[in-house]
């Protein structure tokens, strides 16, 4: 079964449209409003948002809280889509703010401290797009390996993010070939790590449970050499965000490369699940993380 939501062509025209149009505080609104609506209708994504989220919330939480983090993590879902269609409707200018730490393993890459080759772990946290457009406009190039074989309304928002300046590459073979060259030659390449993708899957422990994850950002870095950084961009009030970075994460070898993906794999899925607890009503993963029950 494809791990792909499919992005309707008619939706991201209709999305272009609006934010020509809605100043920020208008469109927020509407994106609550149409949360709120598509919890009552049960709408899949509601679903599925909700699904994911009864694995990461405290254990103690009720099911009313649980549709309350779902309905407000759909609702900065739809305000982060506006915010990317706002910024290419008004020439590229980003109308968010960025807030990022100073100690950030890539803002001392910007500074000249940092040279070497790293794969950057992407978590849907928030505004993934915003974070990725704050390090095209730093020029710090990035191969950005998206999900395979793109429907047409998912290759129309990768053409909106290369308009940002970024390098996104659906995950073929020859992508994979050039990530590989750009780590070697001290590059940086970015993908995302916690929601299934087609192919590449491995049984893995996330939050307690055994699930299908990916582990093709693991075996690039264990090829290329490099460490890994993980990655996030929490929303801290509406249209303002604050990048979070961990220190470069050195690859495990010890000769039996299925056992060290695994274990690779398995370490940065548990510091993942840090970057999470953070903030769980803004994980954004609009796919089943864990299969539904019977």
């Amino acid at each position: 079964m494809s791990t792909h939501t499919r992005v309707p062509r008619a939706l991201v025209w209709c999305g272009l449209l609006l934010a020509q149009l809605l100043p920020a505080a208008l469109a927020y609104w509407l994106c609550a409003c149409i949360a709120a609506l598509l919890r009552r209708l049960q709408a899949r994504m509601y679903r599925v948002l909700r699904h994911n989220l009864a694995h990461v919330a405290a254990s103690d939480s009720t099911a009313s809280q649980l549709d309350a983090m779902a309905e407000q993590a759909l609702a900065l879902a739809l305000r982060t889509y506006y915010e990317s269609f706002r910024s290419t409707a008004t020439g590229g200018r980003w109308q968010v703010e960025m807030i990022v730490p100073t100690d950030c393993t890539l803002l001392r890459r910007d500074n000249g401290i940092e040279s070497r080759g790293m794969m950057i772990c992407g978590l849907h946290i928030a505004n993934f797009d915003a974070a990725g457009a704050w390090l095209a406009q730093h020029g710090i190039d990035v191969q950005v390996l998206s999900l395979a074989n793109p429907d047409p309304g998912t290759e129309m928002i990768n053409t909106l993010r290369r308009k940002q300046g970024l390098h996104i590459t659906p995950v073929d073979p020859g992508a994979l070939r050039a990530a590989i060259r750009r780590l070697r030659a001290g590059g940086l390449v970015l993908t995302g790590i916690d929601r299934p993708a087609d192919g590449g899957n491995q049984p893995l422990t996330f939050f307690g449970e055994t699930t299908a994850m990916p582990v093709g950002h693991v075996r690039l870095a264990m090829q290329a050499g490099v460490p890994v950084v993980l990655m996030a961009c929490y929303q801290q009030a509406p249209g303002v965000y604050c990048l979070a970075c961990s220190d470069p994460i050195k690859m495990q070898h010890t000769g039996d490369r299925s056992a060290d993906t695994s274990a690779n794999a398995t370490r940065l899925l548990a510091l993942a699940e840090v970057f999470i607890r953070k903030a769980p009503e803004q994980w954004l993963v609009f796919v089943p993380v864990w299969p539904p029950e019977a």
